[in-house]
Order: structure tokens, then C-alpha cells, then sequence
């Protein structure tokens, strides 16, 4: 019935408490038309900032605690220079292959890609396939 204009003069049937909790819980149109979403922009503006400037403050709240875990030396632990010499040689050796390995992967989409197109175009150049008369 969504969408459609009712015809009768008589009041719409009214629904029980039951009704709705089951209609809410199925994820039909009946639930939202009683539940609570936000219908203005306003008030959708205003419950972005207010969920916006309540995440900010709880990251600022829990940062200092954060950064006080293992005396802020973090997941690793102590570093020297032999820990970021290595860590930058790993880093120089991922992106080319990470590279290399994504082209591969393009390169077998694009021929999947470009067979499927010659299938198509073959099967639409054999006349019985076309159709028509």
C-alpha cells in the first residue's frame, strides 16, 4: 500500500504495539513510518555535529592514556637506527613488487575483458543469434 492513495473516507486501521514491533523487526515500510528517523535537515545537521564533536572529544580525551602505554615507545617497542635502516629497506622492496604484482592482476582482468568482448562481438556477427526474421 505504500505509494498509493487510499480511496475510503474511513480512518486507517490502527495498529497494535505487537503489530509495529513486528513490522520494524520484518525491515518493512510500516516501520519507518513511526519509527524514529531523522526527517529534516536541520535536525540531521545538528545530530552530525553533536556525534561529531562527541567522537572529537573522546579522542582527546583518551589520547594522553594512549600515548602513556609502554612509556610511548609503541607497539615495537625501543627503535635504533638498525630497526629504521631495515624498516626502510622493507618499504623499498614492498611498493615495486606490491606494483608489479597489482599490473599482473590488471593485466589478466583486461584479458578476461577483452575475450568476453570478442565472444560477444562474434556471437553477434552469426546471423541466427540476432534474431529478426
Amino acid at each position: 500500500m505504500v505509494g498509493r492513495r487510499r480511496r475510503s473516507l474511513e480512518p486507517p486501521p490502527r495498529r497494535t504495539r505487537a503489530a509495529v514491533g513486528a513490522a520494524r523487526a520484518a525491515g518493512t515500510a510500516a516501520s519507518f513510518r513511526r519509527g524514529r528517523e531523522v526527517a529534516s535537515a536541520p535536525m540531521r545537521t545538528r545530530l552530525l555535529a553533536t556525534a561529531l564533536s562527541l567522537a572529537l572529544v573522546a579522542a582527546l580525551a583518551l589520547a594522553p592514556a594512549a600515548g602513556a602505554y609502554n612509556d610511548g615507545r609503541g607497539f615495537y617497542g625501543g627503535t635504533n637506527d638498525k630497526v629504521v635502516t631495515n624498516t626502510g629497506f622493507i618499504l623499498i622492496i614492498f611498493f615495486p613488487v606490491f606494483i608489479f604484482t597489482m599490473s599482473m592482476v590488471q593485466r589478466q582482468l583486461e584479458r578476461r575483458k577483452d575475450a568476453r568482448k570478442a565472444a560477444a562481438k562474434a556471437l553477434m556477427s552469426n546471423g541466427h543469434m540476432r534474431g529478426g526474421w
